[in-house]
């Protein structure tokens, strides 16, 4: 179901089938009395599972993201369990997701592209379905809280890349994941020596 219309870019990582499959069925099994509809007749289960990795670009060309990004290894991506946030029309019912890799790509998206931020910091995030909101019982959707998922992990090799108008095309992560954890180890030991460097200098201006 598609909810709002994009004033911008963005950058999802796509779950693999196997694993989309099993939420699109937990999806199903919400009432559709339950889901929140946007007037347009369909309901409110996301049938596109994915998780945002960067919204708000102003670049509509999969080029730039491919220059920065081709080279990065593919990214894993761990289910956690499920939470919800309230928009204004309708509940956000979703699994959250940790992923070092996918901070990494959404920080170097936001350093090196031209970004707008409506959301300063990253919480990424896979929805499930939109909710409708209950005044007589706001916190209704803690009874579809579910941990089936938890701890389920998928590797994702490719981004999707969508245009404000729709336009959509994919980003290959092509690099090693062994070349990613040695860049990781080095940028350890050298912020590790710096540390021991400012440590022996500031016992040294107390001495």
């Amino acid at each position: 179901m598609k909810i709002e219309s994009y004033s911008y870019s963005c950058v999802m990582a796509v779950l693999p089938e196997s694993v989309a499959s099993k939420i699109r069925d937990f999806g199903k099994l919400i009432p559709d009395e339950d889901l929140w509809d946007d007037g347009s007749g369909e309901n409110g289960r996301e049938e596109q599972i994915h998780c945002t990795v960067k919204y708000g670009l102003h670049t509509e060309d999969p080029k730039d993201v491919e220059a920065l990004l081709g080279d990065q290894p593919p990214a894993t991506l761990r289910l956690l369990g499920m939470s919800a946030f309230h928009n204004e029309p309708n509940v956000v019912l979703k699994l959250d997701v940790a992923s070092p890799d996918l901070h990494r790509l959404n920080g170097m998206i936001s350093k090196e592209l031209e970004c707008t931020d409506s959301h300063p910091e990253y919480h990424p995030h896979v929805t499930v379905a939109y909710l409708k909101h209950r005044p007589d019982d706001p916190y209704w959707y803690q009874r579809l809280f579910s941990r089936m998922f938890d701890g389920e992990e998928v590797e994702v090799d490719r981004l999707r890349f969508s245009t404000p108008a729709g336009k959509e095309s994919w980003v290959g992560l092509t690099g090693s994941k062994t070349k990613a954890a040695a860049r990781v180890a080095l940028s350890e030991r050298v912020a590790r020596r710096f540390m021991a460097v400012r440590c022996v200098v500031a016992d040294t201006e107390v001495l």
